[in-house]
């Protein structure tokens, strides 16, 4: 779960209160045992999300409280991130662990279990080990044999997604604007596919090539991975991607996911990024979460 960026930046609140009720959530008398606290792609955090994390670096060093954080080396030139990662180093119990990509043995393994007639040396250098792009030109190989192969995700993306139909491209859009997991009955609702049927048609057109899987239930959609959802999210025009932050925030109140401070908090992010029209809602929403 995102502790920041799910309130408007105009709505006033007490951001060192906000942290200091997380910390005793975390860490509080109530609590028995260690806590970890997993956070990944940091480099992603919001500035409030980066705030919290430095403050629980420097307020819990005497408290059973491990942060796991993962971080993408090539956004380590953010300020934002620099700041927080400075802050933490500070910490005694501080450790650094850097990871590799898949080794070449790995590939060759990956590709004798997938029957690629690919070279595993060639798939190294071209992708650094990624595991996702790895998966990526594999299956960009199994669609279209001696055509184009991706060197980034954003390569994979729009090799994949071009073969897709337009209901296919518009449901895409609207589960990258929703987010990595989405609920079938939102998007359902948030969608302007005009019968169930066809929804459902289009559905397993994204599921057929894996931009989207099934998760612990059939109303659980869950996107490929974050770096997939962030690039096609980045790739959507302005005005294109505030009308699907409106269209799905009108569908979580229409389906009543208005009750609790979560529900409420994700309709104002919405509200938030929405129409121009639409973006007055967000306070209120904020305030009620």
């Amino acid at each position: 779960r995102r502790f920041g960026d799910l309130i408007p930046p105009h709505v006033d609140e007490d951001r060192k209160g906000a942290s200091d009720a997380v910390q005793r959530w975390l860490v509080g008398p109530a609590r028995q045992a260690p806590i970890l606290l997993v956070i990944d792609d940091l480099q992603w955090a919001s500035g409030t999300t980066a705030t919290l994390v430095r403050h629980l670096a420097r307020s819990t060093q005497n408290d059973r409280l491990c942060i796991l954080a993962t971080v993408r080396d090539e956004n380590l030139v953010s300020p934002e991130l620099q700041a927080t990662l400075d802050v933490t180093r500070l910490s005694a119990g501080f450790r650094e662990i850097a990871l590799g990509g898949l080794s070449l043995s790995a590939v060759h393994e990956l590709l004798r279990e997938q029957n690629s007639t690919l070279d595993p040396e060639a798939i190294v250098a071209r992708t650094g080990g990624s595991a996702l792009l790895v998966a990526a030109v594999i299956a960009a190989h199994e669609r279209e044999p001696g055509g184009s192969l991706p060197f980034t995700v954003a390569d994979a993306v729009h090799l994949a997604s071009r073969e897709l139909g337009r209901d296919a491209v518009s449901l895409l859009e609207l589960c990258a604007v929703t987010g990595v997991a989405v609920s079938r009955p939102l998007l359902r609702a948030a969608s302007t596919i005009p019968s169930d049927l066809r929804f459902a048609e289009t559905l397993d057109e994204l599921l057929a090539v894996d931009f989207l899987v099934v998760g612990d239930s059939d109303d659980e959609l869950v996107m490929r991975h974050a770096l997939v959802q962030s690039t096609l999210y980045d790739a959507i025009p302005g005005a294109r991607r505030a009308q699907l932050h409106s269209d799905v925030a009108r569908a979580l109140v229409d389906l009543g996911a208005d009750t609790t401070a979560d529900e409420l908090a994700r309709i104002a992010y919405h509200f938030g990024r929405a129409l121009d029209s639409d973006r007055s809602e967000a306070a209120l929403y904020a305030r009620r979460a």
